[in-house]
């Protein structure tokens, strides 16, 4: 083989050591940020082929290239068909509930994503669901009662009063006639009214004339502008004499008089107070609204203290109903005499009585001035608990005009500072005055708590309150 023959076989075993660049997918070039790929007929292929111009590469190198180009490709085909499926399924989600969830499909995969995430980013650990953590045995007694009640009630338009939606709600869960009742478990979904508990049927029944609806609750001045809920058990007696004073009831001044002198007869004096609210036209277009509430468990249990437990109110106010069982007589009849030396065991039996009949005082505070739908629309919202002091500051600053020195002279708020301080009855003075906070261990046990937390859900539930802590405590404690 001479030195010519020799050079071609050798420059023809080189050429057969490379690829053709043309045998390489123009995207793939592309991808890899090599020059622009041109396209050129070959005679080799009637269709053409994809050429690159410039040196040639040899055949591991481009295997490489293209082994990474794939692993990337088919990743992000993977993203983009995991992404593709998440949004149709919160786009079906969005159609199904868009009443309920307006965001757009894309913003909640974005939100979902984050929330995954973001703990993994930051290096936290990812925080568990809620549901699996146990829910406190009060908590789950409120959510439960007021989904199974409370929450049943109808709807009704702001220009409607809440009595509205009440007699509307009431004629829908009216019980059927004794002799319509079927044994059969197919009733229940054909008669609304066995869905609820038969207490919640008597609410309904004695809201509309217990007179929780009643004018009595608005109170209103001119100086300062304000409107005021009254709420019996939440210091009513109170409220009513400072705005009394407020609009210069002709009477004021003499039941002042009285009550400095500690007379008995003063009481009766300020309920003869008409002017708790101004003319018509003297308040100012909206004016601010104010409110003070009580924890329910307390204020159920002052009740009870003011109008059962108290001979004296049982006998002449006749509010401790039903009347027939905790009337004035009632410990002649023998009905209750096995429970009537036990505080405990008296209130126990009162609150699986009570239901018979709704006494206004006993009803939730939340159906007061309509505030289980409209608290929200109130400027101001008190709570007459062991920072009620610094809510009547609050207050005073707020209002201005007479207001601070009068509840000062009826609260003697003044008198506290920020300061850690106990609890102070409304009214602690005389009257009406029960401390129940003091008393609640006296009173309560496990079970009665229980069924109060049902009658008083409403109120934990719209008025923004919380189950206090002694209650949840006296839970915990039962059911170790």
């Amino acid at each position: 083989m001479n030195y010519l023959q020799k050079e071609k076989k050798k420059k023809k075993k080189k050429e057969t050591a490379h690829v053709d660049e043309a045998r390489v997918p123009c995207a793939v070039r592309s991808f890899l940020n090599e020059r622009r790929c041109i396209l050129a007929k070959s005679t080799a292929n009637t269709m053409g082929q994809l050429v690159f111009p410039g040196a040639r590469r040899s055949i591991s190198s481009t295997t490489l290239d293209l082994k990474r180009y794939l692993a990337i490709r088919y990743a992000l085909l993977l993203v983009a068909s995991l992404a593709f499926v998440s949004i149709q399924l919160h786009d079906l989600r969005h159609r199904v509930l868009l009443t309920i969830t307006p965001t757009p499909p894309i913003n909640a995969l974005a939100s979902d994503l984050t929330t995954v995430f973001s703990p993994l980013i930051a290096n936290q650990d990812v925080p568990s669901s809620a549901s699996s953590r146990p829910e406190d045995e009060a908590d789950s007694i409120v959510r439960r009662a007021y989904e199974r009640t409370y929450a049943k009630i109808l709807p009704c338009s702001d220009d409607r009063s809440g009595e509205d939606c009440i007699m509307e709600t009431r004629t829908l869960y009216k019980p059927p006639p004794t002799n319509d009742v079927d044994d059969d478990d197919s009733v229940e979904a054909l008669n609304p009214a066995l869905s609820i508990p038969w207490w919640f049927q008597t609410l309904l029944r004695d809201i509309p004339k217990s007179g929780i609806y009643g004018h009595w609750h608005y109170f209103n001045s001119a100086s300062p502008p304000m409107q005021f809920c009254s709420i019996e058990k939440v210091g009513t007696t109170e409220w009513r004499k400072i705005f009394c004073m407020l609009n210069n009831d002709r009477n004021h001044a003499t039941c002042k008089i009285q009550q400095e002198r500690d007379d008995d007869d003063s009481h009766q004096c300020w309920t003869q107070c008409v002017h708790r609210r101004v003319e018509e036209g003297t308040l100012p277009p909206n004016a601010p609204k104010a409110v003070i509430v009580r924890d329910p468990l307390e204020r159920l249990l002052s009740a009870y203290l003011n109008k059962c437990y108290d001979e004296y109110y049982r006998q002449n106010e006749e509010h401790c109903e039903p009347t027939e069982i905790f009337g004035d007589k009632y410990s002649e009849t023998g009905m209750l005499s096995h429970v009537k030396d036990s505080d405990q065991q008296m209130f126990a039996a009162y609150l699986d009585i009570m239901p018979l009949k709704w006494n206004l005082h006993f009803i939730p505070q939340a159906f007061a001035c309509d505030l289980y739908r409209n608290i929200k629309q109130y400027d101001f919202v008190g709570k007459m608990d062991g920072n009620f002091m610094m809510d009547l500051n609050r207050m005073a600053n707020q209002f201005g005009g007479p207001l601070p020195d009068l509840l000062d002279s009826f609260f003697g708020y003044r008198n506290y500072t920020k300061s850690e301080i106990n609890h102070v009855n409304v009214g602690s003075r005389r009257g009406h005055s029960t401390r129940a906070p003091n008393k609640v261990v006296r009173f309560y046990t496990p079970n009665s708590l229980r069924r109060a937390l049902e009658y008083v859900s409403i109120d934990y539930v719209t008025l923004g309150l919380e189950v206090p802590e002694w209650a949840r405590e006296m839970l915990r404690k039962d059911a170790i």
